[in-house]
C-alpha cells in the first residue's frame, strides 16, 4: 500500500483531517485527491486539500531555469503515464460534455508544454482525474486557431473550466474532430 500526506490549513476541525488523512492512506491518489474535492465542495469550504504520495518524494520545482522547466515537464509525464495505467481505455465520461473525453499523444505533449511553465499548472495536474471528470463548459466551442498545427485536427475548440482546492481554476482545451470525438488538447492553471 502507498503512503499519502494530507496538508490542510490551520483551521481545520481534528476530525476532518483525520477523515482525510484515513481516505488518503487507504486509497488510491486519484481517489482520494476526488474525495478531497468533492467533501470540501460539499462542505462549501475551501480548504487547501493536497494529497500527494510521500513515497514518491514528488517535489514540484518553483522556480523559471531550465532545469525546473524539465523536472516539471517530468512529473506530468509522470501523471500522465500513472493515468494511462489506470484507464487502459485512455477516456473518461465528462459530465458537462456528456460525452467521454479522450487522451491521446497530443494530450500529453500540448500539455507537457504549457504546464510545465509554471508551478500552479503543474501542481493541477497531480488532479488529472478529476479535472477531465468534472470540468464544465465555458462559453461555447469555438473555431481552432488558424496558424496552430497541431489544432488542425479539430473542427471546433471547448473552453472548459475546474474550480480545485487550492489552486483555483483549471483551463481545460478540448478538442473536437468532425466525427465528434473529444480529445484533451491542454490544460493551465489560470492565475490572477
Amino acid at each position: 500500500m502507498r503512503e499519502y500526506r494530507v496538508i490542510i490549513e490551520d483551521d481545520v476541525e481534528d476530525y476532518f483531517i483525520n477523515l482525510l488523512q484515513f481516505v488518503a492512506g487507504n486509497s488510491t491518489l486519484d481517489f482520494a485527491l476526488r474525495y478531497v474535492n468533492r467533501f470540501c465542495h460539499i462542505a462549501k469550504k475551501s480548504y487547501f486539500c493536497t494529497c500527494f504520495q510521500t513515497t514518491d518524494k514528488m517535489n514540484i520545482p518553483q522556480g523559471n531555469s531550465k532545469e525546473d522547466l524539465k523536472q516539471r515537464e517530468e512529473i506530468i509525464s509522470q501523471v500522465y503515464r500513472r493515468w494511462t495505467e489506470e484507464n487502459p481505455d485512455k477516456r473518461v465520461y465528462n459530465r458537462s460534455l456528456k460525452d467521454y473525453i479522450n487522451i491521446r499523444y497530443l494530450s500529453i505533449t500540448e500539455t507537457m508544454r504549457h504546464a510545465a511553465k509554471t508551478y500552479a499548472s503543474t501542481l493541477a495536474m497531480l488532479q488529472l482525474d478529476t479535472i477531465l471528470r468534472y470540468s464544465v463548459k465555458f462559453g461555447k466551442p469555438k473555431p481552432p486557431k488558424k496558424g496552430v498545427k497541431n489544432q488542425e485536427i479539430f473542427s471546433q475548440m471547448q473552453e472548459m473550466h475546474c474550480e480545485l482546492v487550492g489552486i483555483g481554476t483549471v483551463k481545460m482545451m478540448v478538442g473536437i474532430k468532425r466525427s465528434g470525438e473529444k480529445i484533451q488538447y491542454c490544460i493551465t492553471a489560470i492565475t490572477a
